[in-house]
């Protein structure tokens, strides 16, 4: 595994203290594809659009909405609500 708990920032520590580097996490997914899974938590539209590794499975951290703005005339971004409008 790569850094120890104690130098990342504590707004990034887990409450596990594992971590590994992207290298780190491939070359176990590597070494075991059958049991090691590759979760990216990026956004519905960084997993399209900035790319992703082929074997990775998604579950957004956060999903974003997108209305347009007739104002503005362009698309504005929102957090998509966590459960339904009452």
């Amino acid at each position: 595994m790569s850094k120890p708990k104690a130098q990342l920032p504590k707004e990034k520590q887990t409450a596990l203290g594992l971590y590994a580097t992207s290298k780190e996490a491939y070359a176990k997914w590597q070494a075991d594809p059958g049991k090691v899974k590759i979760i990216d938590v990026r956004t519905p539209e960084e997993f399209l659009f900035v790319g992703h590794p082929t074997m990775a499975w998604k579950v957004p951290v956060a999903v974003q909405t997108w209305k347009w703005d007739a104002g503005r005339k362009n698309s504005r971004c929102s957090p998509f609500p966590t459960s339904p409008p009452a």
